[in-house]
């Protein structure tokens, strides 16, 4: 969803590492929780909190982070509680679904993606049957506690057929 924020900022959707669209409001608390940002530098916590995000390990992940905190959170975290409250800050309706155009991936970077959500947000103990982690998945969605975006795959060709191969080998 494009925009602008306050200062000509134009937003074009939330911030990526790895694939992995990074959960602002999480990334703010772990901040605070880990110390705030000269604590995490100091500390090196960026590790810890990348996990903690999902973020899966990339070349550069701890650099990402950190430009992605000082980008979009340091001057909205470094605000007193009073200011805060004094932001107009836009709702969205969360009983309503948004639907928003992202980037395009490859197949294979969609199947990275699905692997890493699964892997940080529906992790196998061995018990879960498909219909417990699918309610999961739905009881996610609808708390509206946690900022979560579901990644849709579309196929388009002019030839019959599916894009899916029938060998995971011919991926590699």
């Amino acid at each position: 969803q494009s925009g602008h924020y306050a200062g000509g900022m134009e937003w074009k959707g939330p911030p990526l590492i790895g694939n992995v669209v990074v959960d602002l409001t999480r990334f703010s608390w772990l901040m605070k929780k880990h110390g705030g940002l000269q604590v995490v530098i100091d500390r090196n916590r960026w590790g810890k909190i990348g996990d903690a995000l999902g973020i899966p390990h990339v070349a550069e992940r701890n650099v990402q982070l950190e430009e992605v905190y000082c980008k979009y959170l340091l001057s909205y975290d470094l605000l007193s509680d009073a200011d805060r409250r004094e932001l107009k800050i836009d709702e969205l309706d969360l009983n309503e679904g948004v639907e928003v155009s992202g980037k395009q991936m490859a197949l294979v970077a969609l199947r990275r993606h699905d692997a890493n959500t699964r892997k940080t947000r529906f992790p196998e103990d061995g018990t879960s049957s498909v219909t417990v982690t699918e309610q999961d998945f739905w009881n996610l969605l609808s708390s509206a506690e946690e900022h979560f975006i579901a990644v849709k795959g579309l196929e388009s060709t002019t030839t019959h057929g599916s894009g899916f191969p029938a060998v995971m080998a011919t991926l590699r």
